[in-house]
């Protein structure tokens, strides 16, 4: 199976026409596709109107700082809050002079029941009134859509809360299995897949698999599925592409080339670039298009849902000098994802069953491997807890991550209002335990650069493996 290369390459949509990965370093204009203001609404419709508890975020402003000076974030937070301070003067501004409009409209109202030339004379003052009032309402909304366009998206930059298990600056250790290759090697995975005849170079962002390594990927994709079939988890298919709005809903700046892939029509189609509505390749196997099926919708189905899918996962690095399967931006890999009801015990408690679970299926798996709490620094903004799961490459004598499992809180379940049902109670926001079981590039890496996993000039298959592939 071949890991093809994404960037500049055309290809077909359902709708017939081409789309080409692009990246720029223009920002295109557009302030967020998350949030709209009112005069951006006149021209875009707003899909969703993401809950912004930020007075809540507020309360503790040391802990707020504390949080983003930990993830290494360029954010004042002291000045956010005077600028969320000024921003809501001018709201409870605009919320007045809309109730001083609806008094006068009443009070019109009541005065057109009666004939005299009294009342008259008084209507046409109010009404003189009515439109001054109007022009200032105008004038103050104009200026509060403004400020709402700079401001509010500062705001969404704001990180989620991190949780009291995550490491302030380094790596914490958890977990260890079998001791890691001890030889250091002197030729890099790709030298090694290249003469085992299991891998083929072409350029820095095309590497196809060959031989025993399409073996070891659908193999190593069976094994851990079944294990998670045996969880009950089901089966689910994503789309490979999401619009902005979900980008930026999962803590993404939506108009970063390398935070994902932008695509762009062809040349020959008519495309506004002012349009929030673009499409990302993220693949299916990544948060996003779990989180976008279930954005703006209420779920009855009992907690927790426990979904898995299968597919790929497209990473916008900086293209690297020649090809490599670590970090490339396109990898196979197994992705789960679970809904669970807005209590923090219940996702910490499942967080660690998780965790579990991946630890005794990767020690089943037969490598050396370890497990790591990550730093807030290394975190993404929408993870307040992260494990890490970490084979060893002896070429670059340093730990890859291989798959992961990370608490997400109710952070993106507000900004895409992601509801469930909680009987005799109401709507209530989710919270989200979901990663990567395996990322097939990662793992082959470590597993080619370690000499004891090939022999007679091929790539070994431990039993199990290969015990499986036989059986098909």
């Amino acid at each position: 199976m071949a890991f093809r290369s994404v960037d500049f390459s055309l290809m077909r949509t359902k709708v017939r026409y081409f789309v080409k990965c692009y990246t720029y370093n223009q920002r295109c204009g557009i302030s967020s596709a998350l949030f709209m203001t009112g005069d951006q609404a006149k021209n875009n419709f707003s899909f969703i109107s993401p809950v912004l508890d930020f007075d809540s975020k507020f309360q503790n402003i040391s802990l707020l700082e504390k949080n983003v000076q930990l993830r290494g974030i360029p954010v004042n937070v002291h000045s956010l809050k005077r600028m969320w301070d000024f921003q809501e003067g001018i709201r409870a501004t605009k919320k007045k002079i809309e109730e001083k409009r609806l008094e006068i409209t009443k009070s019109i109202k009541e005065l057109q029941k009666s004939e005299s030339p009294e009342v008259i004379s008084e209507i046409e003052k109010l009404k003189l009134l009515s439109q001054k009032v109007r022009q200032e309402l105008k004038v103050v909304a104009a200026a509060l859509w403004d400020l709402e366009g700079k401001v509010v998206p500062k705001f969404l930059s704001i990180p989620n809360v991190l949780h009291e298990r995550t490491p302030e600056e380094k790596e914490e250790l958890i977990h260890s299995f079998m001791d890691p290759p001890r030889k250091i090697q002197e030729l890099s995975h790709i030298d090694i897949g290249n003469s085992l005849g299991v891998l083929k170079c072409i350029g820095p962002l095309c590497c196809y698999l060959k031989n025993e390594a399409v073996k070891f990927e659908m193999e190593s994709i069976k094994f851990f599925v079944e294990r998670l079939k045996d969880c009950r988890y089901v089966q689910f298919s994503n789309p490979d592409f999401v619009k902005s709005i979900v980008v930026e809903g999962t803590g993404l700046d939506q108009e970063d080339p390398f935070a994902s892939f932008i695509l762009g029509r062809d040349a020959s189609d008519d495309l506004d670039e002012q349009n929030p509505n673009r499409l990302h390749l993220v693949g299916g196997a990544s948060i996003a298009p779990f989180c976008s099926y279930f954005s703006k919708q209420l779920t009855v189905h009992p907690l927790p849902i426990k979904l898995f899918t299968i597919g790929r996962q497209y990473n916008s690095y900086p293209i690297q000098t020649k090809g490599s399967l670590l970090h490339s931006c396109q990898a196979s890999a197994v992705q789960f994802f679970v809904g669970l009801q807005n209590c923090a015990v219940s996702e910490t408690s499942f967080f660690d069953q998780m965790l579990a679970f991946l630890v005794s299926a990767y020690q089943d798996f037969g490598y050396h491997f370890r497990v790591v709490y990550v730093p807030a620094e290394k975190l993404a903004s929408w993870e307040s807890l992260k494990a890490s799961i970490q084979m060893y490459s002896s070429y670059l004598q340093s730990y890859i991550e291989v798959g992961n499992v990370s608490v997400c809180e109710d952070y993106i379940s507000k900004r895409l209002l992601m509801y469930h049902d909680v009987p005799g109670v109401g709507a209530d926001f989710f919270r989200i335990v979901t990663g990567t079981v395996i990322s097939i590039p990662e793992v082959l890496a470590c597993v080619l650069e370690d000499p004891s996993n090939h022999k007679y000039g091929k790539l070994f298959l431990p039993p199990h493996l290969d015990n499986l592939f036989q059986m098909d």
